[in-house]
């Protein structure tokens, strides 16, 4: 899915079975402050959320694409394998796994 709504933020795509997002970023659109500072926030915002967030600029996309795709192809490979989940020490006490 292309320019999807996701948490009150759009993405840039979305594999939604798989929590998936690719962002492309231009330094046109993101080359600010405070652009730099909104995709912070927003990722994090993602991956609290579950969702699995792989930047890329749009050089990369110019000019590697190829490798890019494999990126993809190889995190999408990984979310079909089963997770081992074990407890982070900093969370010792809390019931939020952190994937190994």
């Amino acid at each position: 899915m292309i320019n999807e709504p996701v948490l009150g933020y759009v993405a840039d795509f979305l594999d939604p079975a798989r929590q998936l997002i690719p962002e492309i970023d231009g330094y046109r659109t993101h080359g600010t402050w405070l652009a730099f500072q909104n995709d912070r926030a927003r990722q994090n915002a993602l991956v609290a959320h579950g969702y699995t967030v792989l930047r890329y600029t749009a050089h990369d996309v110019r000019t590697r694409l190829g490798s890019i795709l494999d990126e993809i192809a190889e995190v999408v490979g990984r979310a079909n394998q089963p997770i081992s989940w074990a407890p982070h020490p900093a969370s010792a006490g809390t019931s939020a796994p952190v994937a190994r």
